[in-house]
């Protein structure tokens, strides 16, 4: 059950992955929390170098591919 605006973020964006096939992987469920973490503009790079601070394993590519998605759903 959702309880906040991340939580409501994310089931839209599970929903959005599977209409198109996709799955909502815990990878791409950090990547929507760090992308919403931050305040104001932000950068394929910002959310990349916040991730990797936290230890999270995860390209530049990885990056950029979960903001597009990000942006095709509405969320960002």
């Amino acid at each position: 059950m959702a309880s906040g605006p991340d939580e409501d973020a994310l089931e839209v964006f599970e929903t959005f992955l599977r209409k198109k096939g996709l799955k909502m992987t815990e990878q791409r469920r950090t990547m929507v929390r760090s992308a919403l973490s931050h305040a104001g503009h932000f950068t394929a790079d910002d959310v990349h170098g916040h991730l990797r601070q936290e230890g999270e394993p995860v390209s530049l590519s990885t990056v950029y591919r979960a903001l597009t998605l990000l942006e095709e759903s509405g969320i960002l």
